[in-house]
């Protein structure tokens, strides 16, 4: 686990705004999400100068954070077991310096991941979070459902949280089938059921995003939203399996069909407990840690 993070923290920053990158759009597993106009070097518009740095996302930098936390939190641990069973009282205390040295380390690349977000990734303008373009060094203004996704970190602070979920709670993003991956009112918005070579997250419903957006509006006490978004994904879910006898990667937002991949289970099952996670306000994925920064206005690019 170290080594995964060191291997972040040193290699996969793009040198002239320090954020952390995406290879290309396969990496972050939304396949052809509209953030990118290019999504793999296995895409015929693939330019070979882009072989290096390409596009850093919310995502990257929410699930950064959270790996970040993670390990500090496994270190600490680590060290008060060392503490009490160390061979002797001196070993146990040094090797427990040691371990807390490490979180603490780790609590600050956590923290200096949240503030590259919060500066570099917050586009006050828009009032959403926003993707970079680090080979042409341009924000990417489309609306994706990554807008809203530090929340499930707890990295927005209070305004940020109010402009974000009116964002998500506009009509191109909300649909009756829950939070569309790609708004409506994008250029390159389709339902179409494809894997041609990508999953289709141009448009389409996904049980894992909304899952992650509905835990962070539950986290800022938006409970009526995520509650929404909640049962509108569960509804989908159980209107697929009783018309079709299974479930699909993901749905369409234009009127919940389930779409590729038929007999898909994985982030489908977090249907199962959603609703009643929201309801009691639990999120089984939650790492605590300090990372929400005060009202501040956000850094233009």
């Amino acid at each position: 686990m170290q080594a995964v993070l060191e291997y972040w923290q040193t290699t996969r920053r793009d040198p002239r705004t320090g954020l952390h990158v995406w290879h290309d759009q396969l990496e972050t597993g939304c396949d052809d999400l509209v953030i990118s106009t290019c999504p793999s070097p296995y895409s015929a518009c693939w330019n070979p100068a882009w072989h290096q740095l390409t596009i850093s996302a919310p995502d990257l930098l929410t699930f950064l954070h959270r790996e970040h936390m993670a390990f500090a939190q496994f270190s600490r641990a680590w060290a008060t077991a060392a503490a009490a069973e160390g061979p002797t009282a001196v070993v146990g205390r040094i090797e427990q310096a040691r371990l807390e040295r490490q979180a603490a380390t780790h609590e600050g690349y956590a923290q200096t991941v949240a503030d590259r977000l919060n500066d570099l990734l917050w586009a006050g303008d828009l009032g959403h979070y926003v993707a970079y373009n680090t080979t042409a060094q341009a924000r990417v203004n489309n609306r994706v459902f990554l807008m809203a996704l530090p929340l499930w970190a707890g990295l927005a602070n209070a305004s940020q949280a109010a402009t974000v979920t009116a964002a998500v709670m506009a009509g191109d993003m909300l649909s009756a089938y829950g939070v569309r991956s790609t708004s409506s009112a994008d250029p390159r918005y389709t339902n179409g059921n494809f894997i041609v070579p990508y999953s289709n997250w141009r448009g389409p419903i996904w049980v894992n995003a909304n899952t992650m957006l509905a835990l962070g509006f539950n986290r800022y006490n938006y409970t009526t939203l995520a509650a929404a978004i909640g049962a509108r994904v569960v509804a989908a879910l159980a209107s697929d399996i009783r018309a079709t006898g299974t479930w699909h990667e993901c749905y369409s937002a234009g009127n919940g069909s389930g779409l590729a991949a038929p007999g898909f289970l994985s982030w489908d099952t977090l249907g199962a407990v959603l609703l009643g996670n929201l309801r009691n306000r639990t999120d089984p994925f939650w790492i605590a840690g300090p990372s929400v920064r005060p009202d501040t206005a956000s850094l233009p690019l």
